[in-house]
Order: C-alpha cells, then sequence, then structure tokens
C-alpha cells in the first residue's frame, strides 16, 4: 500500500509540476554531487590528532562529518518525514551545503596539505595547517549546528527523539572510529 502511494505522488509531481520537479532534481544532482567532493577529491581518511583527542564527539571532523548533516533521503528515512517536512528540508538542506561548501571543502584541502606536511617532516607547515584546518572546522561546526536548531524546529516530538538517538548513534561511531584509528596495529 505504501508503495503505491508513493508511486501516486511522484506521478503527480511529474505530471502537475514538471518544471519545478526538473529544477528540483538538477539542485538535487549537484547537491549529491557535491555532497561527496571534499572528502573523495582530497582523500581525507582520518581526523586531525588534535581534534580527535579533544573535540566532542559531534565536532569531531571525520569524512563523515565533513559531509555535513544528514541528506534529505537520510532525514526521510531517520524520522519518516512528512511531504510538507521533506520539502522544507530539501530546501534548509540546500541553503546550508550551498553556504557551507566552500569552507567544507577547505578543510578537506587544509588536511589534506597538513597530511603532505606531516610527511615531509616540516613542522611549521604542520602547524600552521593544523590552525587552518581547526579554525575552518570550527566555522563549519559551528554552522552545522545552526542547522540543526532549524531542523528540531522542522520535526515533531517522536522525530526530534528518533533524530536525536541517530545523532548517538553517530558520535559513537564516530567514537569508534577514534579509538581504532589510535590503537596499535596488530600483531
Amino acid at each position: 500500500m505504501r508503495a503505491s502511494r508513493l508511486t501516486a505522488f511522484v506521478l503527480a509531481q511529474v505530471i502537475l509540476v514538471p518544471g519545478r520537479l526538473h529544477a528540483q532534481a538538477q539542485i538535487q544532482d549537484d547537491t549529491l554531487a557535491r555532497a561527496w567532493e571534499p572528502a573523495a577529491i582530497t582523500g581525507l581518511a582520518l581526523p586531525s590528532a588534535k581534534s580527535a583527542a579533544g573535540a566532542p564527539a559531534d565536532s569531531r571532523l571525520t569524512p563523515d562529518a565533513l559531509q555535513g548533516p544528514p541528506t534529505p533521503a537520510m532525514m526521510y528515512a531517520i524520522a519518516s518525514l512528512d511531504r510538507d517536512q521533506l520539502s522544507r528540508y530539501v530546501a534548509a538542506y540546500q541553503v546550508h551545503m550551498s553556504a557551507t561548501w566552500d569552507a567544507r571543502y577547505g578543510v578537506a584541502s587544509a588536511v589534506k596539505l597538513l597530511s603532505q606536511a606531516v610527511e615531509r617532516g616540516d613542522e611549521d607547515a604542520a602547524r600552521y595547517y593544523g590552525a587552518v584546518t581547526d579554525r575552518l572546522w570550527s566555522r563549519v561546526v559551528e554552522e552545522d549546528r545552526r542547522f540543526d536548531d532549524v531542523v528540531e524546529s522542522l520535526l515533531r516530538k517522536g522525530q526530534r527523539k528518533e533524530y536525536r538517538q541517530w545523532k548517538v548513534r553517530v558520535a559513537r561511531g564516530a567514537d569508534e572510529q577514534g579509538r581504532l584509528e589510535g590503537a596499535p596495529p596488530p600483531g
């Protein structure tokens, strides 16, 4: 039954508003392409040592955190958004990701330069790029927190609970990732 409702909804959107749907599809395609690009282009694989050691789990620099808040499809699955909520979330998400894209890319680029400096043994460059990374990442974290406040205002009580539980699971995963990356190799 749910699949038939979804099919009816999609058909109604295609028939009733083809121009808007095409524009949204183009924006979503751009958003999806951009959503994965910072970590993919720079090869970001590890959080910086300074960020991993002293940062709370929700602000730890990880590839997942760099990608930003949940995509609209993820949010739909996490909180079972209705049509109106999904539309508002998509709009807010697109604005947020567009506004933070350059900073996210800057963080990923600074991490790559930091990694290169560490590989070369250039302590001055490593300190510089570490500071740049921390400064840029703190800006992204602050913007993501503001976006999170917007998300919370879109959700109903039960949905907020589901969303918060999801965030706790993600934070635990980031903590576990940090522990595994800091562990000595087996053997």
